[in-house]
């Protein structure tokens, strides 16, 4: 897409100039600042892993190592490398040569970071568990090496039944005997392969597949190549078949399995790749006088660097710039004469070719001869089966990693020839994605597009990379004991807190709060353009402290301004109640409630521990916690256009992860609302789509162990199950607000809501509040006039009981955490002592009147006569309400059933019945104003024997959550004071909702020692128990 469009407020705005600020190549422009300049540019997946073929996540593990989480870290590698053990000791690293640290000072220590890891875990260790079978399809993989297994570790995981078949006594192949102790030693070999067999795949040792075709024809539907290439290149010169020449292949593996005790006296190693330096350094323990000849420079030895250092270290000459030319055998001595050389032309490796320097030649006595120049599939056998091979003599496959022949497939060194193990890895991920693909038509391939990113232009300090131990020279060339020790814990963490973060924020797998980026909106004002980025949080700090500041994104001499939106959260004091719900919910532990003695407390946020997840936001009732364009004042314009558009996806609104996708992007489809994590989609946001018309909302997050935060106490799942609750009290269906883990899911919901009716659009009618609680409240009423399930009251019984606000108001408060109540509870339990025969008039809760208010007259119209219709058909005498307000508006409507408050219904059947209460209570009329329900309460509470009652004036600042502040909290503490003042120990309150809103404001910082209580449970606990 050529221009990039937004919606905003449902005006969709092209920028002017086109993409001003996507796909922006490093060095195209620079964002400038009073504080200093930035570069402004776009970057996906990091360098490190980029360079690493099996796609290990680096950035998220050495994160995780830096933050102290050892476990995590490895299971971030597992997911991409079932080998942690093995790499983190053998791999050549190529991710160290791409970390962004390189053209500062030293790549980070990415290698023994894995290692610290995987070391951490092999004492800790817990068995794995086997994975259900849940395909039908067989798989069958031809030899054990890293290839192999990788690829039976991803079919495993998939849930198809893989056996592994391999010819020799123990599985591994190379890794088990032909990489020498001192530098893998064979227990964490065995260790990581029994985790893979722990996943429930088979492997049949000692058992040679001549011919693929046998294993189709015996009921394997795939089968995977994987052996490897075990056969010798020679160099084609005379005497390279006397006795004592061996190949290192069959030397590594003789000594592996003790074959070889003692080599001779000289030993000629020719070759300069790890299996050479592995000879070389083994003959050498073995007590042999070793001599390494290369054909080039050590600069292009393919062997790794620490390796050849180490070799240098022990003592081992080398001869570089030497060619063979011939082997001479006279009584088992060895004449190795070599062809001096210079180097000429690169060749296609990129290296320079070594030539050979005319009648310039020199020799090398020894008592035996390693060969180790190359390694070749050996496929002796393969014959009949029609696989095409390339010239190389490798298997010929597709971009699938299948074969000529269809459901035969190769991965590893039989299909690119002989590379490193973490490329053997990453072909058996290729090999397996292929299968899938093959078997279910799923193609795992995922694209990560770019995000923006935001860096400091000036370059940052430079710091020592961390070194790891090694035994003494003088004992390693006596022993097979590993020769690199690990790095130590405290080096460990100082190592990983050198990763500069690079990439976009959407390829970590967790986001911690030892990074030192944020994330920030960045838009091109009166364009529409708007870009996800991810910040460095000294600008972001900047910015949140002086908002009044400009910046300009430089460009080819055009001066473009910007807008910077952080992504972190804000508390505005002047709405929080410090009820500690934001601190609670908040994973990063950067929220605290600050106490002040004179009652003035209030919440505090630390930007430096933020992460911006929003758990805070949604866990607020009160509306105190913004954050920019994830607020709930920019979200809500963005969810009435959702709903709007919604008819074109069945009337279905999405609130979907950002993170989710491959491109981490704040653009949206018409009816769908991108948020930062499903945990900040609070119930207020889910049940105002269903009451601005929406049919149902789909919650569009991660599975429990791939959310892009921290995992806390409020997640999506939560919210959406607290969601659940509120529906069932107002008898819509439950499932019309789901969540969804993976894609598939969303096609099975459309299905399951198409029955349900289309709620009533009610969009620009509902008020605009700021209490994400009071918006709670307020689309309870609107959707609890829709119900899915009507309720006829066809009982012989004359009193009914209608619960009013309770029903709905309390899974709402629950859903925020304000208080567990047990209201209704304790109304049943005194109806049970008074003997009266009742029944809860079903579906009946409140009278709707806010409805007409707020101009739903229709609405309001059709429950009015419904409540009316369903209570004159009824037998009934008489309904009871619980809550003054109710009472009250009942009593205007025209019923033929008399209208009666519990507590007169109760006055009359319970005196006698309490217990003597020593001591002063004060008692709290319903802000509403309540009349004949207050008188009743208050003579209820003088049936308690030598009870004394004080009624105390004043209001205690409920609103019905439609505007609460920290000035309703202070109205709360004055009428707290007044009962302690009138030597009241508790203060009961008339009206259940003034006694939810004084627990709500009062809760954490009040030091009152006057406990509140509403009215029932008051009573209830004056019928029983101690005095």
């Amino acid at each position: 897409m050529l221009t990039h469009r937004i919606q905003n407020s449902g005006v969709n705005v092209m920028s002017k100039r086109g993409n001003v600020l996507r796909n922006r190549a490093k060095g195209e422009g620079m964002l400038v600042g009073p504080p200093g300049n930035y570069m402004l540019y776009t970057e996906s997946q990091t360098p490190c892993s980029l360079g690493c073929p099996a796609g290990v996540d680096i950035k998220a593990y050495v994160n995780l190592i830096a933050d102290r989480r050892y476990e995590e870290a490895v299971q971030i590698i597992r997911m991409a490398n079932p080998f942690p053990g093995i790499c983190g000791r053998v791999c050549t690293h190529p991710c160290e040569a791409e970390c962004g640290r390189k053209d500062i000072d030293q790549p980070v220590s990415i290698r023994s970071l894995k290692r610290f890891a995987s070391d951490y875990e092999l004492s800790r260790k817990k068995s794995g568990i086997a994975q259900p079978i849940i395909h039908r399809q067989k798989i069958a993989i031809v030899g054990s090496g890293p290839a192999g297994l990788t690829a039976a570790s991803d079919l495993a995981l998939a849930g198809f039944h893989v056996t592994v078949f391999d010819s020799t006594r123990e599985a591994g192949g190379l890794l088990s005997w032909g990489i020498p102790d001192f530098r893998l030693p064979k227990n964490i070999v065995r260790s990581e392969i029994r985790d893979i067999q722990s996943l429930g795949v088979e492997i049949e040792q000692g058992k040679k597949i001549e011919n693929p075709i046998e294993l189709i024809e015996n009921g394997y539907s795939v089968v995977i190549l994987a052996m490897g290439c075990q056969s010798s290149i020679l160099p084609g010169i005379p005497g390279e078949g006397s006795i004592n020449v061996v190949d290192c292949l069959d030397f590594l593996k003789n000594v592996s399995e003790k074959k070889i005790n003692k080599p001779p006296g000289r030993v000629v190693v020719i070759g300069g790749g790890n299996a050479a330096l592995d000879s070389a350094r083994t003959a050498l323990r073995l007590g042999a006088d070793v001599t390494v000849a290369y054909r080039r420079t050590e600069e292009q030895m393919p062997a790794g660097p620490d390796e050849i250092t180490h070799a240098k270290e022990e003592g081992i000459d080398f001869q570089f710039l030497a060619i063979p030319a011939e082997i001479c055998s006279d009584n088992s001595k060895l004449t190795v004469k070599f062809q001096k050389a210079k180097l000429g032309e690169s060749d296609a490796s990129g290296r320079r070719s070594p030539m050979p320097i005319p009648d310039d030649y020199f020799s090398l006595e020894a008592d035996r001869v390693i060969m180790a120049i190359g390694s070749k599939p050996e496929l002796a056998g393969f014959e009949k089966s029609g696989l095409k091979l390339t010239k190389r003599g490798t298997i010929e496959t597709d971009e699938d990693r299948m074969t000529s022949m269809k459901g035969i497939f190769a991965a590893g060194d039989i299909a690119t020839g002989p590379s490193t193990i973490v490329d053997a890895i990453g072909s058996g991920h290729c090999a397996a994605a292929g299968v899938l693909k093959f078997i279910l038509g799923e193609d795992l391939s995922e694209k990560k597009h770019g995000e923006m990113l935001i860096v400091d232009a000036e370059a940052p300090e430079t710091s020592q990379r961390g070194g790891t131990c090694f035994i003494p020279v003088k004992k390693r060339q006596s022993t097979f004991d590993e020769v690199e020790l690990g790095i130590e814990e405290r080096s460990a963490i100082t190592e990983a807190s050198r990763c500069r973060r690079c990439g976009s924020c959407g390829v970590c797998s967790v986001c911690l709060a030892v990074c030192d980026y944020r994330n920030a909106v960045i838009s091109v004002p009166g364009t529409g353009e708007s870009e996800l980025a991810k910040v460095p949080f000294e600008l972001v700090k900047q910015v949140m402290d002086n908002p009044e500041e400009k910046w300009n994104l430089e460009s080819s001499g055009e001066k473009i301004p910007l807008n910077i939106e952080p992504l972190l959260a804000t508390v505005d004091k002047t709405f929080c109640i410090a009820c500690g719900k934001c601190e609670e919910s908040c994973p990063y532990k950067a929220i605290r409630t600050i106490f002040y003695t004179d009652g003035n407390s209030h919440a505090q946020i630390e930007p430096s521990a933020c992460r911006g997840c929003g758990a805070c936001l949604a866990a607020c009732p009160t509306g105190a916690i913004s954050m920019g364009y994830m607020g709930d004042a920019n979200i809500l314009p963005r969810l009435h256009d959702a709903v709007k558009n919604a008819h074109t996806n069945n009337n279905i609104v999405i609130f979907s992860c950002l993170w989710k996708d491959p491109e981490p992007s704040i653009r949206t489809e018409p009816r769908e609302i991108k948020l930062q994590c499903t945990r900040r989609a609070s119930p207020a946001l889910l049940l105002e789509a269903l009451a601005l018309g929406a049919k149902a909302v789909a919650v569009r997050g991660c599975a429990d162990d791939e959310c892009h935060y921290l995992p806390g106490t409020w997640m999506g799942p939560d919210v959406v199950e607290s969601c659940h609750a509120i529906l069932e009290a107002i008898d819509i269906e439950s499932g019309r607000i789901s969540y969804l883990d993976d894609d598939d899911s969303i096609e099975k919901f459309t299905k399951d809501v198409q029955a349900f009716k289309k709620f009533q659009s009610t969009a620009g009618k509902i008020p605009e509040l700021k209490s994400n609680l009071g918006r709670c409240l307020n689309a309870i009423q609107i959707l609890m006039t829709q119900p899915d399930r009507e309720f006829e009251i066809k009982s012989n019984c004359k009193i009914l009981l209608g619960c009013g606000c309770l029903a709905t108001s309390e899974p709402a408060f629950e859903a925020y955490g304000l208080h567990e109540s047990h209201v209704l509870e304790s109304i049943g339990f005194l109806l049970e002592k008074t003997g009266i025969n009742y029944e809860i008039a079903s579906g009946i809760h409140i009278s709707g009147t806010s409805l007409k208010k707020w101009g739903l007259d229709s609405l309001y119209e059709t429950y009015s006569e419904s409540i009316v219709k369903r209570l004159n058909d009824s037998n009934a005498k008489s309904i009871v309400l619980t809550t003054p307000k109710s009472f009250n508006s009942f009593k205007e409507m025209e019923l033929a059933c008399s209208v009666e408050p519990l507590p007169g219904i109760l006055k009359d059947k319970l005196s006698g019945s309490f217990m003597k209460s020593h001591g002063t209570v004060a008692y709290h009329p319903a802000c509403a104003g309540a009349g004949d329900f207050d008188e009743d309460c208050l003579e209820l509470l003088g049936l308690i024997p030598e009870l004394k009652v004080q009624k105390i004036e004043g209001k205690c600042g409920d609103t019905g959550w439609r505007d609460v502040s920290n000035e309703s909290r202070k109205m709360a503490r004055v009428l707290l004071k007044s009962a302690e003042q009138a030597g009241a120990v508790i203060l009961i309150t008339g009206s259940t909702r003034c006694a939810a809103h004084l627990h709500a404001v009062t809760g954490g910082w009040c030091t009152s020692p006057v406990k509140v209580m509403d009215i029932y449970t008051y009573l209830a606990s004056r019928l029983g128990g101690e005095e």
